[in-house]
């Protein structure tokens, strides 16, 4: 058995993308080697990965250890809360792209806005996480046991116990006032099919000054070379809820984004929901969509939403909603729901909602 192709498979399936060489070199470069750069993937898979993809031949997982993973690997399939479950994927893998901002980036401070990145086409803003000066990595203890540890990268202090989180929070519904800082994550979601992943990455480089002169360039330089280290590997992980009858006939966006006869549910505004994609009742899923009809964002009657976890960070034990339950259960219950609109307090609106609803259902 190939250990090592049987991990370029499943490297495959999680990213759909080949193992590149640069990616190796990338790894054998980094303190924290695979793990460094699998944010996003369920630990059990990163621990397949690890073991199949060793450098030493003599470490490398072989089909005993191979089969001792699969029987022992449990993926939870339901979050509390009743009304969320993790997505299976099956056939469609959504296009996402990870971009880590540097330390010492020029422009650290300015905003989305101001650095025109929701004028790159192909692409929408889908997540801001937050820079953390904690870095995990895993080490041996006294017993000879391997534990995870924790590294300030600013002060070099070490510490067995997870480090508080930061004060930043991560920005599920990014807009044109986001701040970016340097270290901090900004996540793509690629709603193009024609897009080429490569040529996207030159341009958000670009708008996010990051280019270089690659001319006279080997191979190994440009797989180390900052424009290339930027981008992360990112594989979403991401939960479903059904859109209740009352969300029916409506677009995501604000009312400047609805058409005649339709409503508008505002949901990153008004909710701080970012939905990733709307699975459709036939199966389908229109990924990463906008804000109206034209560009995927309408309700359709049994449709539901997929939103994403913020990938796994550094100083995190498992990742978390991008949205808060509070919100998803406002969205769900009719009378929040209302409330959250203002529609509560005045019923003529609330009569034309339903009526649009009604409308979409004949």
């Amino acid at each position: 058995v190939d250990s090592f192709g049987l991990g370029g498979i499943l490297y495959a399936l999680c990213f759909g993308l080949s193992l590149q060489t640069s990616r190796i070199i990338q790894w054998a470069d980094s303190k924290e080697g695979i793990r460094g750069s699998m944010h996003g993937v369920h630990h059990d898979i990163v621990d397949a990965m690890e073991g199949l993809l060793c450098m030493d031949p003599a470490q490398r997982w072989g089909p005993d250890r191979v089969i001792q993973w699969a029987s022992s690997v449990q993926v939870p399939q339901a979050l509390p809360g009743g009304e969320l479950n993790a997505w299976p994927y099956s056939e469609e893998c959504p296009q996402a792209i990870g971009a880590r901002l540097p330390k010492g980036w020029a422009r650290s401070g300015e905003t989305i806005g101001s650095l025109d990145l929701m004028r790159i086409g192909g692409v929408q803003i889908i997540l801001v996480d937050p820079y953390s000066e904690w870095q995990k990595f895993y080490t041996v203890d006294a017993k000879e046991q391997v534990k995870t540890a924790y590294e300030n990268t600013d002060t070099q202090a070490l510490q067995w116990q997870p480090p508080m989180m930061s004060a930043r929070k991560p920005v599920a519904a990014p807009n044109a006032s986001t701040v970016l800082r340097e270290g901090d994550v900004i996540y793509f979601g690629v709603n193009s099919r024609s897009a080429c992943t490569e040529s996207l990455k030159a341009v958000i480089s670009e708008y996010l000054g990051l280019t270089e002169d690659l001319m006279d360039m080997t191979p190994i330089t440009l797989a180390r070379s900052p424009s290339q280290t930027t981008f992360l590997e990112f594989f979403p992980e991401l939960v479903y809820f059904q859109f209740p009858p009352h969300c029916v006939n409506a677009v995501l966006g604000q009312n400047c984004h609805k058409s005649v006869g339709q409503n508008a549910l505002n949901l990153r505004s008004v909710f701080g929901i970012n939905v990733a994609a709307i699975v459709r009742r036939d199966g389908s899923v229109s990924w990463w969509p906008g804000a109206n009809e034209a560009q995927g964002g309408l309700v359709c009657p049994g449709d539901g939403a997929l939103i994403c976890k913020v990938p796994q960070w550094e100083c995190t034990g498992s990742s978390i909603l991008s949205a808060s339950m509070d919100d998803i259960h406002d969205v769900l219950d009719q009378e929040c729901f209302k409330r959250r609109l203002g529609l509560h307090i005045d019923d003529e609106a609330w009569n034309t909602w339903q009526c649009n609803v009604e409308m979409f259902r004949r």
